[in-house]
């Protein structure tokens, strides 16, 4: 089974939390909003708890993370996630658009340095190239991570 946190508990994370609760692979084990309210709402009906991004990013028996929180957190969030060593999944954008880049942490190489995985999810369905995206890719080389 894999063991989820959820950043953000607005209308997408509600749709994440859902999502996650209702597969039989995967629980959903925190939430984390500045909107306490809001954060228990989701974790109440998703048998999850409410907690701070600390504790869930120090927790070893998180897997992944499920980045829903607005947007100017999300950079910060995908380098702590990865730091900590979980798959991340972030709502796009990744980042603001601000002129201003964040800062980004030193690359990590040599024996236990290969990342999870990161994906930025992003609904296309209306665009004019969906057709074509939506067709199965070929499968990639596996990595050795």
């Amino acid at each position: 089974m894999k063991v989820f946190a959820l950043f953000g508990a607005g209308r997408i994370g509600r749709i994440h939390a859902a999502n996650i609760a209702a597969h039989a692979g995967a629980r959903l084990k925190y939430v984390v909003d500045v909107d306490a309210a809001a954060a228990a709402a989701i974790a109440a009906s998703a048998g999850a708890v409410v907690a701070d991004a600390k504790s869930v990013l120090s927790d070893a028996g998180v897997d992944a993370l499920l980045v829903a929180s607005p947007t100017d957190t999300h950079a910060a969030l995908i380098e702590a996630g990865g730091a900590a060593g979980k798959a991340i999944l972030c709502e796009k954008p990744s980042t603001s658009m601000s002129p201003a880049p964040a800062p980004r942490s030193p690359p990590r190489s040599g024996p236990g340095s290969c990342s999870r995985s990161v994906s930025i999810a992003a609904t296309t369905r209306r665009s004019v190239g969906f057709a074509t995206a939506s067709t199965p890719a070929k499968s990639a080389p596996s990595s050795p991570c």
